[in-house]
């Protein structure tokens, strides 16, 4: 991939973040964070009949705000099952030594550039692996 365009897609996505809301109060929210850079992913997760709604609201560097971004993005409006499958692929695409990448989009392909500096790959699966935490922890059902 293009250097160039991997730079534009983080880039657009860090400005402009996809599905970042004022979380409702009402409903849980699932946090990490990641002490070293500054980053805190904050999520809430819904179930309703066309899938699960993924907000966020994410604060830290470029590579975690635009990670998140893409995320929400990419899994609202899956099901569950689709969302914990696509959550694992990636994790294990972020640390594989070869990573699959056909058939993936420009933007997770974007994302897997980072798996080579150890803490910016650490920034970008933060909010994968919050998702993945809130899935265990339990979808509001809204």
């Amino acid at each position: 991939m293009d250097t160039e365009i991997m730079q534009e897609i983080i880039l657009s996505h860090y400005r402009d973040p996809r599905c970042r809301v004022e979380l409702d109060d009402d409903l849980h929210v699932h946090t990490a964070k990641n002490p070293a850079c500054g980053d805190v992913m904050r999520l809430q997760i819904r179930e309703n009949e066309d899938g699960l709604l993924i907000q966020h609201r994410s604060e830290g560097c470029a590579a975690s705000v635009a990670s998140c971004s893409i995320m929400c993005e990419m899994l609202s409006g899956e099901k569950p099952s689709v969302v914990r499958s696509t959550i694992d692929d990636f994790l294990e695409s972020m640390t594989a030594e070869d990573p699959k990448v056909e058939g993936r989009s420009l933007e997770w392909q974007s994302l897997l550039h980072f798996r080579h500096q150890p803490s910016r790959a650490f920034c970008v699966m933060l909010p994968w692996q919050c998702a993945r935490n809130a899935l265990a922890e339990g979808i509001d059902n809204h």
